[in-house]
């Protein structure tokens, strides 16, 4: 029978494994050993607080990591004018939880508000929950070819996440999906990618969801591109699933730096 310390190690090293953090392997990890001493990781509330800093930073990738909500302001780096990014920002500040379509050419700070978003909706999570997030950062391209390999390949890939069978499981587990979907004008289309991208969107929208969508396509090339019903389901989003006030913002940014100028 296994000593109460060799079943808390177990767990420990479960823990680490299924994560990927593990101790002295990254700069969270060596800030934590600084703080807390280094058994850091025995420590529930320490070690959910790093896994957490530790899934920010593997999703949004180095460059990104200083990037959140509360920080959010104009900044000189943007494309945009300080008049439209304070909009924007003051947007996002009061309506977290809202789906946006953002379109517009690189440099408009597209996703840096994504990030933010993804970054508030892991915080607000971890208020109130330990279990593993439902909303997912994901880049388009990377996402569909999930899907094609998939379905070469079904009984030695991964099933592709999200999926629009995993979002319904997820509402009726009472979770609201989330998804942060990254660059959709870089992935190449095709007619099954096409139908899993919308059974994908159309699933969120029919579950009470969030997304959260960027391209640098014009509104006219996105809708060529990934066709018309995709494009009302992510500009028609509702807030609670039903025939409410419309919960989506569509920002053509294009539109916005034609006014600029």
């Amino acid at each position: 029978m296994k000593t109460e310390q060799e079943i808390l190690f177990e767990r420990d090293r479960m823990r680490l494994n299924q994560s990927g953090l593990a101790p002295q392997e990254t700069l969270i990890t060596k800030m934590m050993k600084e703080k807390h001493g280094p058994d850091w990781w025995r420590d529930d509330r320490v070690w959910l607080a790093a896994w957490w800093q530790h899934n920010f930073e593997m999703q949004v990738g180095p460059r990104n990591w200083h990037i959140r909500m509360n920080r959010l302001a104009p900044s000189s780096e943007s494309s945009l004018s300080t008049a439209t990014q304070e909009k924007c920002i003051a947007m996002l500040k009061s309506n977290p939880d809202d789906s946006y379509l953002m379109l517009g050419p690189a440099g408009c700070s597209k996703t840096t508000y994504t990030i933010a978003l993804y970054d508030n909706a892991l915080r607000e999570f971890r208020k109130t929950s330990r279990g593993t997030p439902p909303f997912w950062f994901r880049d388009t391209k990377g996402l569909l070819d999930q899907f094609v390999n998939y379905a070469r390949n079904p009984d030695t890939a991964k099933v592709p996440k999200p999926n629009a069978n995993l979002v319904k499981a997820l509402f009726y587990q009472g979770e609201r999906p989330r998804l942060f979907l990254e660059e959709m004008d870089k992935a190449k289309v095709s007619e099954y990618k096409l139908a899993e991208l919308f059974d994908l969107i159309n699933a969120i929208y029919n579950h009470n969801g969030q997304i959260v969508v960027t391209s640098n396509l014009t509104k006219e090339e996105f809708v060529a591109t990934f066709d018309a019903p995709v494009f009302r389901r992510l500009t028609e989003m509702k807030a609670d699933g039903t025939d409410s006030k419309t919960s989506s913002h569509f920002w053509d940014f294009y539109k916005y730096k034609e006014n600029q100028q």
